[in-house]
C-alpha cells in the first residue's frame, strides 16, 4: 500500500516502427501520454543551483517513485511526474525499475 502524493504517466512516441513509401523509417514526432498511475515519490536529490554555460538556471532533481505492481510489466523509458495539485514536476528518463516482491510494489528511479 502506498501513501499517494502524486501521479505518473508513461510517455511514448507515436510513429515508431512505421515506414514511408520509399521504405525509410518515419521519424517519431508525436508524444503519447499513458494513463494516470497513483504514486508515492520522494526526492533523492534536489538542487536549485544548476547553471548553463549561458548563465540560465535550472533545477537538477532525482526522484524515487513507488507504485503498486501492475498486471503487465512496466516498460516505459520516460515518464511525467505530477504532484497532487496537478503541477508537473517534470518529464524524466527512467534510470531503473526494481520489483519489491514483499510489498507488491515497483520502485522507479528517475
Amino acid at each position: 500500500m502506498i501513501i499517494q502524493n502524486g501521479t505518473i504517466q508513461a510517455i511514448g512516441m507515436s510513429g515508431e516502427g512505421q515506414f514511408n513509401e520509399k521504405g525509410y523509417p518515419v521519424k517519431r514526432t508525436t508524444e503519447v501520454v499513458g494513463d494516470v498511475i497513483p504514486c508515492q515519490y520522494t526526492a533523492n536529490q534536489y538542487n536549485n543551483f544548476g547553471r548553463t554555460k549561458q548563465g540560465e538556471s535550472f533545477v537538477a532533481a532525482q526522484y524515487s517513485i513507488l507504485i503498486e505492481q501492475p498486471q503487465q510489466p512496466f516498460t516505459a523509458a520516460r515518464l511525467r511526474l505530477k504532484d497532487m495539485a496537478g503541477t508537473a514536476l517534470g518529464d524524466f528518463s527512467i534510470v531503473s525499475v526494481e520489483a519489491l516482491e514483499g510489498v507488491c510494489q515497483l520502485r522507479i528511479i528517475v
